[in-house]
């Protein structure tokens, strides 16, 4: 006997042998998919075969088990039987087919996991699921976004290259919290909706906040949003490795460059880079860039993150800021024996996103991604730039991480 599941993902079991009429009862069969029972709806018999209908129907990637039980003890034309009446034996265990064999191209899941960005000039947000939305997206009307607390006109909702882009005014400036919500406008699948490709509509959302990269400024807060412009990026190749000395005094070498810069790589197109310093830089299945400052200091962090690709024969390049993020709060913190603070992770709040194209070419080339950070350091229990011990000044210093991942060119 084998399992498998066809395209329209419906479980098709096969025998050494032909089978004779009439097929068995549901009721002899249990199907499970990723662990749970479900409805067996029907079966019918073809040639050899066995085929079974569920409800829910079996989808790309569902984990199925099929098992069987005689419903009787002779051989009799309520079992599944040969040509010559002989009864198929009930299963001793669960039958678990193949994932290679599960074919279904059914898809009655809705999109999840979403993203949303701004971009750096501030009129368009984007909006990121883990699939592919349907080109024909929903109204304006059906979604609402405000910019600290307030309502902001949406101009546009259309899909571009799978993802929803909503146009607003006036722009967002650097700085400002961005809420968006979305409401289904029907209660049934159709194309009235926010899709995916396969007609599943998704749910309503609300209040989703968002990833301001904008780099506008208002005259009002134009000293308060200076460190979120984007920084400069070093194009050089250099790989510089941070000093180290066995005498800390902080937690931090005291001989460290206040400006250093180090590549690594990651093997695929997910994954994590870590740095000679501790510092760690993520790229998740959604393109989501997370650079983490390992250190023991507190302090605010700004910066922006680059990223470049081939397009063609074309270098593209694309850049996201990060807005201000971090803790001046001081700590209730010991050092250690050895004389340290404990170190901790600083990561952005809000991510920055990979562009669609720049996922795309993972699969054929390397790209580069490269977060200029700069950390204004204070003292982690007195939140003051100094260090209280020696007197000296903390000044800011600069980290550059970057990252090259993807498929290498062959």
């Amino acid at each position: 006997m084998s399992g498998a599941v066809n395209t329209s993902g419906s479980l098709v079991v096969t025998y050494n042998e032909a089978l004779a009429a009439p097929a068995p009862a549901t009721s002899t069969i249990v199907v499970t998919i990723g662990g749970t029972a479900v409805t067996v709806s029907s079966v019918s018999l073809v040639g050899s075969t066995i085929v079974v209908v569920t409800s829910p129907v079996i989808q790309a990637g569902d984990v199925v088990t099929f098992r069987y039980a005689d419903p009787t003890a002779g051989d009799d034309a309520n079992a599944i039987q040969d040509a010559a009446g002989n009864d198929v034996a009930s299963s001793s265990s669960a039958y678990s087919v193949p994932g290679a064999s599960n074919r279904s191209t059914v898809d009655e899941a809705p999109p999840s996991g979403v993203t949303i960005g701004i971009d750096t000039g501030g009129t368009q947000i984007t909006i990121r699921f883990d699939e592919d939305l349907s080109p024909t997206g929903p109204s304006a009307d059906d979604f609402t976004v405000t910019v600290d607390g307030v309502k902001y006109t949406i101009t546009k909702a259309e899909v571009v290259d799978g993802d929803l882009v909503l146009t607003v005014s006036p722009s967002v400036k650097s700085g400002q919290a961005v809420v968006v919500s979305y409401k289904d406008p029907t209660t049934g699948n159709d194309t009235n909706a926010l899709q995916d490709a396969a007609g599943n509509d998704i749910p309503s959302f609300g209040d989703v906040k968002t990833q301001n990269s904008s780099t506008q400024v208002s005259a009002t807060n134009q000293a308060d949003t200076v460190l979120n412009t984007t920084l400069p990026v070093d194009t050089s190749t250099t790989t510089t490795t941070v000093p180290t000395t066995t005498k800390v005094v902080d937690g931090d070498a005291p001989t460290a460059s206040l400006s250093t810069s180090e590549t690594q790589g990651i093997a695929g197109k997910t994954g994590k880079a870590a740095f000679s310093d501790g510092s760690t830089f993520d790229v998740s299945k959604n393109g989501n860039l997370i650079p983490k400052l390992f250190t023991a200091y507190i302090g605010t962090v700004t910066g922006s993150v680059k990223v470049t690709y081939k397009s063609g024969k074309k270098t593209v390049s694309t850049t996201c800021s990060y807005g201000k993020y971090g803790s001046t709060k001081p700590k209730k913190v010991t050092k250690s024996v050895n004389g340290f603070f404990p170190k901790v992770f600083i990561s952005p709040k809000k991510t920055c996103l990979m562009p669609k194209a720049a996922i795309k070419a993972l699969n054929t080339q390397l790209v580069t991604i490269s977060a200029n950070l700069k950390f204004v350091r204070l003292w982690p229990t007195t939140g003051k730039a100094k260090n209280p011990e020696s007197g000296a000044a903390l000044r800011p210093v600069n980290r550059k991480y970057s990252v090259k991942i993807g498929t290498a060119p062959k």
